[in-house]
């Protein structure tokens, strides 16, 4: 309305002027009730007005726009996301409606809001009387909760097993927006008729009893009826009981301090049958003395917003139910800190509610280290760190129980997000069982290996250490039978002599292969008695030195042996014997290995030293093994069980065996056993410390 005809509309007056006047208030009050965002433009696309909807919506005034010569027409944003062509189409006077498209107001003018909105846009164009356009008006509709709950479902059932839910406030949200009505109407009744007209919200006026007395197009399009069929209508009526004695109490409510009120209703379109929710912004409006004179109501149809909560609901409830009844441990971590975990979680963990594990870190139900010797807490922060960067990653996991007992869990973790703070969701399986199984596994392959290995030892000791004896048994047999007559005495009991070394050492590796079958068995028993030390040592050094069957000397030194020992002699004769033996055939003929005994406490110690071709450093610690032997030895005869039988006997006593060895200068091997009682229990001998070498006869 221009200057020259608002001021003819002033200086009229009458009942036609006040008639008048009451249309464009009440015009007006629509304008600033109306909880919907407009905007006025000139035809070339700069702004002129917005009311507070807008304000409130796009957080800029008519000032900053004016400031920023706000152009549509002109504006980056605009183009960039591809409306400009529409926005052209619009300006040249045809009814517009755009689609849902991001918007930041702050990109476009200082101030605005800087956050993306998705809006969607309904242009018209409003013409003077001689069917020029004047101006254009735009309403702006918020629909970025609409397009959030849209992702929110579709992220839902994308990541069902690793979603919580968030429920959407969509609704209060729009309720608060519609509650910013507050701009002034400023413009004529034809204007604001037009606005209403061509709306897409439900525009509806009705008495303080319910009685319609003006609907919008959209209104009567929304239930397949013409205005004129709804005026007249008791709106109400048409509630349930109480829903329709909620609006009236809501009526009564109404005064000039408080004149708005809020509903979402639920109803029923007759002619479809179709339920629907609407959302109403109800405003009375008073005359002069305070009286309600009628009341206008904004409204909008949120079924699809009413469904979307409820299908969030329902999908929240599925979820939870799959949670709370799977065999898997969930945890849903903020950071480390438990914020909710599932009942098989809680029996994994050995809590027996909820409430005992929310709230505390994880780490507290991990065990201080992790299985590669990490730290829990450092380990635990690689894998957060790997599952920002990736999204999701298994791993295995040592766990402590509340009983401090260490479990390991397979686990999958994810991302997901709540309430704008990213969650860490864990899904977590006992794998003790299996490991326990992959254990007992490893090890079956392991003594398997061993004993192949063990197998293709005795073999190889068969068909090589058997031989020879073998041999010489034959070729003396052969001799003797043949040129027995032809032999000198002396010759045939040289070749007897043969026979009975050979059987010897045949007969001695069947007793090291059977000792060690009972070693392995466990079947190695012992029959401890009363043993003088010394005469025993001198006994083993005399039968070593007569088996060998050569003229070798082996030197015994003792020191501090005054009382009787206590020792299985069998054990300690084979632990003494084939140490010696080994000492006699590892080292040359004219250097004599030496036997030493003394006292240390409760415990006698046997020390054998040669000083023969030392064992390799390389081959040491396997020796006392089974079929063991260094690779030094070269052409010298031996089955590769000697030490494995002295350590058996040795660990059978309770006591400790030490090997000193340098290549080529010799070796020493050390026993100590527990053979001596308490000091108040032991028997004195004779004072002996004599060193008494030992030769074959």
């Amino acid at each position: 309305m221009s200057a020259s005809s608002s001021t003819a509309a002033h200086a009229r007056s009458g009942p036609a002027s006040r008639a008048d006047r009451a249309e464009d208030l009440r015009f007006r009050a629509l304008f600033e009730q109306a909880p919907v965002s407009m905007q006025r433009f000139t035809p070339d696309g700069y702004s002129i007005q917005v009311n507070r909807a807008y304000e409130a919506l796009f957080h800029l005034t008519d000032e900053q726009l004016a400031a920023a010569k706000f152009n549509l027409l002109r504006d980056p944003q605009i183009a960039a996301i591809g409306l400009l062509p529409l926005f052209k189409r619009a300006f040249a006077g045809e009814p517009v409606l755009t689609e849902p498209a991001p918007f930041s107001p702050g990109v476009s003018v200082p101030g605005g809001r800087q956050e993306i909105r998705w809006i969607r846009g309904h242009f018209f164009p409003i013409r003077d009387a001689d069917g020029a356009i004047r101006e254009i008006i735009a309403i702006h509709e918020d629909v970025t909760d609409q397009i959030k709950a849209e992702q929110e479902i579709k992220e839902l059932n994308q990541h069902l097993e690793a979603k919580i839910a968030e429920r959407t406030h969509a609704l209060e949200q729009e309720v608060e927006e519609r509650r910013v009505t507050e701009a002034a109407l400023k413009e004529s009744e034809q204007r604001f008729r037009a606005i209403i007209e061509t709306q897409v919200e439900l525009v509806m006026r009705y008495t303080a009893d319910g009685t319609v007395t003006y609907v919008n197009p959209a209104h009567a399009r929304m239930y397949g009826l013409q205005p004129g069929e709804c005026l007249g209508q008791n709106w109400i009526a048409g509630l349930s009981l109480e829903m329709a004695n909620t609006v009236r109490l809501q009526i009564r409510r109404l005064e000039v301090q408080n004149p708005v009120f809020e509903l979402v209703v639920p109803k029923i379109i007759r002619k479809t049958g179709r339920a629907v929710w609407e959302h109403w912004v109800n405003r009375g409006i008073f005359d002069e003395d305070g009286h309600l004179q009628e009341i206008q109501a904004v409204g909008r149809d949120v079924t699809e917003l009413v469904e979307t909560e409820k299908r969030l609901k329902e999908s929240e409830v599925k979820f939870r139910r799959l949670v709370e009844n799977t065999r898997a441990g969930v945890v849903l971590l903020d950071g480390f800190t438990i914020v909710e975990i599932n009942p098989a979680g809680q029996q994994l963990i050995g809590v027996v509610s909820q409430d005992e594990a929310v709230g505390r870190s994880l780490l507290e139900f991990s065990a201080e280290y992790q299985s590669d010797g990490t730290p829990s807490p450092q380990a635990a922060l690689l894998l957060q760190q790997r599952r920002e960067r990736e999204g999701s990653l298994r791993f295995e996991w040592i766990c402590r129980n509340t009983r401090g007992l260490e479990f390991a869990i397979e686990a999958f973790t994810s991302s997901v997000e709540i309430k704008g703070r990213i969650h860490a969701q864990v899904l977590m399986y006992d794998i003790s069982e299996r490991k326990r199984a992959e254990r007992e596994l490893r090890n079956a392959l392991e003594r398997e290996r061993e004993l192949s290995q063990l197998k293709s030892n005795f073999i190889s000791l068969v068909s090589h250490e058997y031989r020879n004896p073998l041999g010489i048994i034959l070729s003396s047999t052969e001799l003797l039978k043949r040129y027995h007559d032809r032999l000198s005495s002396t010759e045939r009991m040289e070749s007897l002599i043969d026979i009975e070394a050979a059987t010897r050492r045949m007969a001695s590796m069947i007793d090291n292969l059977l000792l060690m079958g009972k070693a392995e068995a466990g079947k190695l028993v012992m029959s401890p008695k009363p043993v003088d030390l010394v005469e025993f040592c001198q006994s083993v050094l005399s039968e070593t030195i007569s088996s060998g069957g050569t003229h070798r000397e082996i030197r015994f030194m003792h020191e501090g042996i005054d009382s009787v020992a206590t020792a299985d002699e069998q054990t300690l004769r084979l632990i003494l014997s084939n140490l010696l033996t080994n000492a006699l055939k590892y080292s040359p003929p004219e250097r004599s290995p030496l036997l030493s005994l003394w006292r240390v406490g409760r415990h006698a110690v046997f020390a054998v030293h040669d000083e023969g071709i030392g064992i390799p450093e390389a081959d040491r610690p396997g020796l006392f093994g089974a079929f063991r032997r260094a690779r030094n030895v070269g052409l010298v005869s031996g089955t590769g069980l000697g030490l494995y039988i002295v350590k058996h006997c040795v660990d059978l006593q309770q006591g400790t065996i030490n090997l000193e060895s340098a290549e080529g200068k010799g070796t020493t091997v050390t026993v100590t056993l527990p053979l001596f009682p308490s000091a108040a229990e032991d028997r004195p001998l004779s004072a002996r410390t004599e060193s008494t070498p030992r030769s074959a006869p």
